[in-house]
């Protein structure tokens, strides 16, 4: 019995060592500190921002080609054959400056038989009219009767009507000379000729074209709704494709949409640096519109939870309360939604990762 008690004093004395040992261990795991969920009084801190409208930008860019705002072809009003030209293709002319001359042998004779008849009916008309002074004179001392100054007085005034008619005829003849020359309508450069000293035209046959040395403009063409939100006036920037140069340019025609064809823009540019502007350009013209007024949000609010359903936690007396949401355009860290959010909403940008809807907050400043 005693040798029993010997051999089973080791074991009692582990016995008594481990078990307080193993009652403390469990006393420690089972600490409130590690209990994952919040006290009863904690209220979990965020930062919030408003939401805000904002009208969407719509922007449009056109290419375009670069062309001068004066241009046009140049033709006689009468017919005959091409006596002389004066300039070449790319000259550069000045207003009024002679540049073709058209031979007619029929407005010369006309020009001389209108000179003529003006000259015949001024010599008639001198003599009359020394007639008729002189029957006036002799009416006042009744030496003449009245009924034969009168016919003298109308034969003067009749041939006085003849030579204002014979005038407007040599001045329309004259005139008719003077369109058997073109002239340069502006200062510019010859960029086509269509037809060679010797050759016979056409009335109306264009003979060559000019461009204007003045403005230069482009001419781009947009659907009627997006001209309608245009304005005559209104300032558009221009980018040239090739070299990246900008300048500004101004609306100066909006020509109205028809069956089938769009709506026609008339832009003129305006450069500090002429020179860099000219006819031929290839350009890129850019256009910016305002559209619906839409809701925007930081893009740290939107949360993603993986299911396409995206949501944000919206501010309401103090709780969180989540708001299902589409998401639209990211602009400038901000980003459009739609949904029940409107301009003003405080949105929970920071502190919402384990955020639960309808859980108490603390707006941190």
């Amino acid at each position: 019995m005693i040798v029993l008690c010997r051999r089973a004093f080791p074991i009692l004395i582990f016995l008594v060592l481990a078990v307080p040992a193993a009652l403390v261990f469990l006393f420690l795991g089972t600490d409130a500190s590690d209990d994952p969920l919040p006290k009863a009084d904690y209220v979990r801190p965020v930062l919030v921002n408003e939401a805000i409208a904002k009208p969407e930008l719509v922007r449009l860019r056109l290419p375009g080609v670069t062309r001068a705002s004066k241009q046009g072809s140049l033709s006689f009003i009468h017919a005959g054959h091409l006596a002389e030209r004066r300039v070449r293709q790319g000259q550069l002319v000045e207003k009024g400056e002679v540049l073709a001359i058209l031979h007619n042998p029929s407005l010369i004779p006309s020009v001389e038989g209108a000179r003529a008849k003006v000259r015949e009916i001024e010599e008639e008309l001198s003599q009359i009219e020394k007639d008729a002074a002189r029957l006036q004179h002799l009416h006042r001392q009744d030496l003449v009767s009245t009924s034969e100054m009168e016919r003298v007085v109308s034969r003067r005034n009749a041939l006085r009507e003849g030579r204002a008619q014979a005038e407007a005829r040599l001045n329309e003849t004259r005139a008719q000379m003077a369109e058997a020359s073109i002239r340069a309508p502006y200062k510019g450069t010859v960029v086509d000729l269509y037809v060679e000293p010797g050759q016979v035209v056409l009335a109306g046959q264009p003979i060559l074209s000019i461009i204007g040395a003045s403005a230069i403009e482009v001419e781009l063409h947009l659907p009627s709704h997006r001209a309608a939100a245009l304005t005559v006036g209104e300032f558009v920037l221009l980018r040239q494709i090739e070299t990246g140069i900008t300048a500004s340019s101004k609306i100066q025609e909006i020509s109205p949409a028809s069956a089938g064809r769009p709506a026609a823009i008339i832009l003129v540019v305006n450069s500090e640096a002429p020179e860099e502007w000219y006819p031929g350009q290839s350009v890129h013209a850019e256009f910016t519109w305002h559209g619906p007024t839409q809701i925007m949000v930081p893009l740290s609010a939107v949360i993603d939870p993986g299911t396409g359903k995206n949501h944000v936690f919206r501010i309401d007396e103090g709780i969180a309360k989540q708001v299902q949401i589409k998401t639209g355009k990211l602009i400038n860290n901000h980003i459009t939604i739609s949904g029940s959010i409107k301009s003003g909403d405080l949105i929970v940008v920071a502190g919402h990762s384990q955020l639960l809807d309808g859980e108490p907050i603390k707006v941190v400043p």
